[in-house]
């Protein structure tokens, strides 16, 4: 069992995942608070993942990388 720690953050519309370069990052899925997904990005670029267009709220970000997953409360404002 490896242990893989990543960390995100929200900033001006974008989440940012750091911790593992973006071009190890195969996807980034959210999901809203009842486990509905919202979004599948699998293009992340060192500026992040553009969530500009969500409404306030708490989600769950998914990322994926080299086959492990990670997951984060996002709180969007």
């Amino acid at each position: 069992f490896r242990r893989v720690l990543f960390r995100s953050s929200v900033d001006g519309g974008r989440l940012l995942i750091h911790g593992v370069a973006a071009d190890d990052i195969n996807s980034v899925e959210l999901f809203d608070i009842n486990g509905q997904k919202i979004k599948h990005e699998t293009h992340i670029s060192d500026s992040g993942v553009d969530i500009s267009s969500l409404t306030g709220g708490v989600y769950v970000a998914v990322v994926c990388s080299n086959g492990h997953y990670t997951y984060h409360k996002i709180a969007v404002r």
